[in-house]
């Protein structure tokens, strides 16, 4: 009995294996970092921004206003400060893969051996799937996996919602040989849960002082003065907003009319996501102690 309860343990403690795989991945993650960097300063460069700018509220910053409420972000992006160091945590996307990176980098620390390491790394795979699946089904569409590009903004896209996610499954499965408690699933929430209330919570603030006069299914820019509105100054993902794209209106590329729809299709959403991150929590739970289980059983 002692010598079993013995092996248990030292299987216990000896959470990791194949250092070399995770090194990969870590390469992998500095790699995508360093091609978004040079991408980002080279494009802010030419627009006359500088890189570390993060001040987002000047004129040249937000979109043209065309006509009858329509923006156009041809020129200025789709977020403050496109192409600046603020987007590495305005968006979700760059949050969760420096999360990934951060992951694999203290794996090789002494850290590892913390186990609230082993919560960090739970909380990191729900946060790169939610990447993964949220950009692949609400705001691509599926799009990536149908039409193939050599650009390098469409690289980087792959990288950050397919790739990453991917080989962070497979650190999660097979290289990580530990699972956290069922009680203790609550830690997968926790980054998107306080990015979700955070951001949303600031935007709505930012828009107290005109949300009164906002009219359901109605233009929320009507003039140039308006387009301090713009959702992408004030939320990271439109979806997370009080407004949509205007179904009616067909427009060009990266020009957009948004309406009032209010907060029900955002609560609604929230909760149809809430549900599926509960149940992918529990099912990657559950199949990484299986999968301990028949190790610590053959030993």
């Amino acid at each position: 009995m002692f010598i079993k309860n013995k092996i248990k343990k030292i299987a216990f403690c000896n959470y990791f294996k194949n250092p070399d795989i995770v090194f990969l991945f870590l390469f992998l993650c500095i790699s995508l970092m360093i091609l978004c960097f040079f991408r980002d300063f080279n494009k802010s460069s030419d627009k006359g921004k500088h890189y570390f700018d993060n001040s987002h509220n000047a004129p040249s910053d937000y979109p043209h206003f065309v006509k009858d409420g329509i923006l156009d972000y041809n020129i200025s992006g789709y977020f403050p400060g496109h192409n600046t160091f603020i987007k590495m945590y305005f968006y979700f996307t760059y949050q969760s893969n420096l999360f990934v990176l951060i992951i694999y980098a203290l794996f090789f620390t002494k850290v590892r051996q913390k186990k609230w390491y082993q919560y960090l790394i739970f909380m990191c795979l729900i946060s790169i799937l939610m990447t993964g699946f949220i950009y692949h089904i609400i705001i691509d569409k599926f799009k990536h996996f149908t039409k193939f590009d050599w650009e390098l903004k469409y690289i980087i896209s792959h990288l950050q919602h397919t790739i990453i996610p991917l080989t962070y499954l497979y650190f999660y499965f097979f290289v990580n040989t530990f699972a956290i408690p069922y009680k203790k699933i609550w830690v997968g929430y926790l980054h998107a849960l306080f990015y979700m209330v955070i951001l949303s919570s600031i935007a709505y603030l930012k828009m107290i002082p005109y949300y009164s006069e906002f009219k359901l299914d109605q233009p929320i820019i009507t003039n140039k003065d308006d387009v301090k509105r713009d959702p992408f100054r004030l939320f990271p993902y439109v979806f997370f907003s009080p407004f949509c794209d205007d179904p009616t209106k067909e427009l060009p590329k990266k020009s957009h009319r948004f309406v009032f729809k209010g907060y029900a299709p955002v609560f609604k959403l929230f909760f149809i996501l809430f549900c599926f991150i509960s149940l992918m929590m529990y099912f990657l739970l559950w199949s990484k102690k299986k999968m301990v289980f028949r190790k610590t059983k053959k030993l």
